[in-house]
C-alpha cells in the first residue's frame, strides 16, 4: 500500500489508496503539468499580400516541423500532393486553395508537451508589394486559430495574434542625364558631317573620325576652342562628357601648292671680235684643254712657216 497525504478535499483527512490508484492519480497530474493539449488543429489563412513560396509545387521540404528542438522529415501524401505527413502521421499539414485564398491546415495528433514546443516553418513570398517609396506593413496571415482538446477535457478555440512584416521601398534612383559631344566644321565652305556622340552625363566617349572636308585644306585634329587655343584631341582619343556644352572644333591646315622646277637658261652664242681672232662669247681659253691649246699653236706655226717660204 502507498500512503499519500493531502489528497482529500479539506486537506486534513488522510487516506490510504492502492498502488494502481496512485499511478492513475500521478498520470493525471503529469498530463496537466506536461502537456498543453492532447490534440488539435491549427488553421492559418495566409495574408492576401503573400503566396506560399512552393504553393504550386508542394514537396517534402516545403514545410519544416520541429518538436522540442528535433526536426522531423516530411513525406508527401501519395493521394494528395498538397498534404505532408511528419513522424509517422503524428503531424500533418495540408495546403488548401479557394479562389485567391490560401490556407494551411495543421493537424496535431499527439499531446504537446509544455517543455517541448511544436514549430511549423515555411516560406512566403510577398507578391503584392507596394511601389510607393517609404515603409509599408503587410499581414503575414489574415487569421490563424487553434482548436484543441486540453488535458482537462472539452474543446477550446483560440485565435493567434496576426503577425506583420514591415518593408521599405527606396526612393527610385533618377535616370542619369543624357549628354552629347558635338563636332563643328569650324570653317565656311566646309562640306560633310560628323555625327554627335551621345551617352550619360560624365561618361567617357571616343572622339570620332573627321567627316568634314574643306577645299584647299587638310584636317589637323579637333580642339575645344575654335581658334585652337584649347585642348587638342585626335580621332580615337577618350573624352569625358561634362554637364556643360561639349563641342570639338575641326582644325584645318592649308595645303601648299607644289614648287615648280627652275628652267635653265640656254647658252649665249653671240660672237665677239678680239683683233683678228673670232671666239665664242662663252669661250674661255683658260678653260680649254691642253690638247686644244697645243693644236691651235701648231696650226699658227704652220701658217707662219708657209708664208716664209714664199718670200
Amino acid at each position: 500500500m502507498l500512503y499519500l497525504a493531502g489528497l482529500s478535499t479539506n486537506g486534513s483527512d488522510k487516506a490510504e489508496i492502492s498502488n494502481a490508484d496512485a499511478a492513475e492519480v500521478f498520470s493525471s497530474i503529469e498530463n496537466v503539468i506536461r502537456y498543453e493539449f492532447q490534440s488539435g488543429t491549427v488553421t492559418d489563412v495566409i495574408g492576401s499580400d503573400f503566396d506560399l513560396t512552393d504553393g504550386g509545387n508542394i514537396t517534402a521540404d516545403t514545410f519544416t516541423l520541429t518538436v522540442g528542438g528535433q526536426e522531423y522529415a516530411g513525406t508527401v501524401d501519395a493521394e494528395n500532393p498538397n498534404k505532408v505527413y511528419f513522424d509517422s502521421g503524428a503531424y500533418s499539414v495540408e495546403y488548401q486553395v479557394s479562389g485567391d485564398t490560401e490556407t494551411l491546415v495543421w493537424s496535431i495528433n499527439r499531446p504537446v508537451e509544455s517543455a517541448a514546443g511544436v514549430t511549423l516553418s515555411y516560406n512566403l513570398t510577398l507578391v503584392n508589394k507596394s511601389t510607393e517609396p517609404g515603409d509599408h506593413t503587410a499581414k503575414i496571415n489574415e487569421k490563424a486559430t487553434v482548436t484543441y482538446k486540453p488535458t482537462t477535457g472539452g474543446d477550446v478555440t483560440e485565435t493567434f495574434p496576426v503577425p506583420q512584416v514591415t518593408y521599405n521601398v527606396p526612393e527610385p534612383t533618377p535616370e542619369p542625364a543624357q549628354d552629347a559631344l558635338r563636332f563643328e566644321p569650324n570653317a565656311e565652305g566646309a562640306t560633310g558631317a560628323t555625327p554627335s556622340v551621345t551617352d550619360d552625363e560624365y561618361a567617357t566617349v571616343t572622339v570620332s573620325e573627321n567627316g568634314f572636308a574643306l577645299d584647299g585644306y587638310e584636317f589637323a585634329g579637333w580642339n575645344t576652342a575654335a581658334d585652337g587655343s584649347g585642348t587638342a584631341y585626335a580621332p580615337g582619343d577618350p573624352y569625358t562628357l561634362t554637364d556643360a556644352d561639349d563641342v570639338l572644333y575641326a582644325q584645318w591646315k592649308k595645303v601648299e601648292e607644289p614648287t615648280k622646277p627652275v628652267e635653265e637658261k640656254p647658252a649665249d652664242t653671240t660672237e665677239q671680235k678680239d683683233g683678228d681672232s673670232t671666239l665664242p662669247s662663252t669661250g674661255d681659253i683658260a678653260g680649254m684643254t691642253a690638247g686644244a691649246v697645243a693644236f691651235a699653236g701648231a696650226a699658227a706655226a704652220g701658217i707662219g712657216a708657209t708664208l716664209k717660204r714664199r718670200r
